[in-house]
C-alpha cells in the first residue's frame, strides 16, 4: 500500500488494487514460484507469477525490469515497482494495461465511479482482464467455459469485499475521505491493514516484525463467517503482554 500511494495513487484506488491482488494470488505473494501454488501453464509452460499473476510477455518484461535491478524475481518491492512501470509510459508499460488505466483515471476524475466496489470492477478490467467472455473462442455452451465464468465472477466480489474492508481501513486510519490520497499521521498507530501487509513481507513495500496477533485478527476478519470471539481473545493477550 505504501509504495503504490507514494506514487501518488488516490487511496481509494490503491485499495482497488489491493483488494484485486489479494485474490489474484490468492493471498500468496509468492504463488508460481517453486513450492508455492501453481496456476495453469502459458503458452512459454511457465506459471503466472507474483503478486499480480504476471503471464507471457508481461512476465518477460517483469524478469527484465527485476533483472536490470540485480533483483530476484520473487522480490515483491520489486514487483510494485513494475507494476508502476506497467500503468505508465515507460519502457516497460503494458500497452492495453497503460491505456486502460489512463481511461479509468479519466472517468475517475470525473467522478464516474460511486464506490470502492465499482472502482474495484473497473481495475479488474483495466489491469487484470481475466473475464473469460473476452476469450476469442469463449462459448456459452462449454462446460467449462461456463465454469471458468462462475469462477470469475465469485472472485469479483471477492475482490470488492477485500477492497471495501481495506478502504473502510483506511478511511478511519488516514482520517480523510476515501478519494483523497493523504499521508498517513506518525503519531498513529499502524493501521490493521498495515500491519497485515507487513506481516506478509512487506507485500506492498511495507516493512517491520510482523505481529502475529494483529495479523491473525485481519485473517479472520477476511473470512467468510468472522470468529467474534478470536479478536477479544487475541486482544485480551496483547494487553496482558503489554
Amino acid at each position: 500500500m505504501t509504495q503504490l500511494l507514494s506514487s501518488g495513487m488516490p487511496f481509494d484506488v490503491a485499495s482497488g488494487f489491493v483488494g484485486n491482488m489479494m485474490v489474484e494470488n490468492m493471498y500468496t505473494p509468492t504463488r508460481g514460484f517453486d513450492g508455492s501454488i501453481r496456476s495453469p501453464e502459458d503458452d512459454k509452460k511457465r506459471y503466472a507469477l507474483g503478486i499480480n499473476q504476471w503471464r507471457g510477455g508481461r512476465q518477460d518484461k517483469l524478469r527484465n525490469y527485476l533483472d536490470s535491478y540485480g533483483l530476484p524475481i520473487d522480490d515483491l518491492s520489486g514487483q510494485v515497482r513494475f507494476m508502476l512501470e506497467e500503468l505508465k509510459d515507460s519502457n516497460y508499460k503494458d500497452p492495453t494495461s497503460f491505456q486502460n488505466y489512463k481511461s479509468f483515471m479519466d472517468l475517475y476524475n470525473q467522478g464516474t465511479f460511486q464506490d470502492i466496489g465499482s472502482i474495484t470492477e473497473a481495475l479488474e478490467k483495466a489491469y487484470y482482464r481475466a473475464d473469460p467472455r473476452d476469450m476469442p473462442n469463449y462459448d456459452p455452451s462449454n462446460p467449462d467455459h461456463r465454469s471458468q465464468l462462475n469462477t470469475y465472477l465469485n472472485s469479483l466480489k471477492m475482490r470488492r469485499d477485500k477492497a471495501k474492508m481495506i478502504n473502510d481501513l483506511g478511511i478511519n486510519h488516514f482520517g480523510g475521505a476515501n478519494n483523497i490520497n493523504q499521508p498517513p499521521n506518525p503519531n498513529k498507530k499502524a493501521s490493521l491493514i498495515s500491519q497485515l501487509t507487513g506481516g506478509l513481507g512487506g507485500l506492498l513495500g511495507g516493512g517491520g516484525s510482523p505481529n502475529m496477533g494483529n495479523l491473525a485478527m485481519a485473517f479472520n476478519s477476511m473470512r467468510l463467517n468472522p470468529d467474534p470471539t478470536l479478536n477479544q481473545a487475541i486482544s485480551l493477550r496483547q494487553e496482558k503482554q503489554n
